[in-house]
């Protein structure tokens, strides 16, 4: 299936060898899509050659490449992916993971089918320290959905989106801020929870990414926090969205 409506981002820094794999996983999509956009931090390893290598193996697929003269930083580098995002959809996926080959054709269906609600759709990982992308399993034909006045609330009892395989509406990803410096390594909560205020979200069951963990990640230490302030900063934000949305069902009640 040929998805004119969607183009994959992947912003990308020094990665080489998991790029490469990340973008083989993409490449053997049973989907097809306008273009990927590789996003280059003016990396200073082989990337370019990956790149190209990829190129030559898939010349079905049209890729492009944009590099930054400078590296300016991985949270600035995901912000330039919103300047980038000129399509009805966008997906930004991380550089060292693996997209289940089903994946991207199951959620844009979905978007298909719920084009004037979801604005959102993501889907389950398996957290790996040696990502492939062989050997996958059938993608299940089943999902949650979370309307947008229940949203924050089913985020947190059930399960929220995976930041690495998120799939949007191109003009909602465009209005919501990237606030790292204020909400730190977990910035990635606070961004979804309000881009789902302006709509409904799905999430995919099963293993619809291989998330790569590695021994300095993030997910594996404290030293890069989350801090004190971050957390309860992160706690206001999300009492202010979940009251808002205690207000909107109340409202919804009444004229109903």
């Amino acid at each position: 299936m040929f998805y004119k409506d969607l183009d994959v981002i992947i912003p990308t820094y020094n990665r080489a060898p998991y790029l490469k794999i990340a973008l083989e996983s993409l490449c053997e999509s049973i989907a097809t899509w306008r273009k990927i956009i590789i996003l280059n931090n003016a990396s200073t390893d082989n990337t370019l050659e990956v790149i190209e290598y990829i190129c030559k193996k898939y010349p079905e697929r049209k890729i492009e490449v944009v590099t930054n003269k400078c590296n300016i930083g991985n949270p600035a580098n995901f912000k330039k992916t919103q300047t980038l995002a000129t399509n009805k959809y966008v997906a930004i996926f991380h550089d060292d993971d693996a997209i289940h080959p089903e994946y991207i054709d199951r959620a844009m269906q979905l978007f298909i089918e719920n084009e004037k609600k979801v604005v959102m759709i993501s889907g389950g990982a398996s957290a790996l320290y040696n990502v492939n992308h062989e050997n996958w399993s059938i993608c299940p034909d089943s999902y949650w959905y979370y309307p947008a006045n229940k949203n924050i609330f089913l985020q947190l009892l059930i399960g929220r989106p995976i930041f690495c395989n998120c799939i949007y509406k191109t003009d909602v990803y465009k209005n919501v801020k990237y606030e790292p410096e204020k909400f730190g390594k977990l910035h990635d909560i606070i961004f979804m929870a309000k881009l789902c205020e302006q709509g409904d979200f799905i999430f995919v069951h099963g293993e619809c990414v291989r998330w790569r963990q590695h021994a300095k990640s993030d997910s594996n230490t404290l030293k890069t926090g989350p801090f004190p302030s971050e957390i309860l900063n992160i706690l206001k934000e999300l009492k202010k969205i979940f009251c808002l949305e205690n207000k909107k069902k109340q409202l919804f009640c009444v004229n109903k």
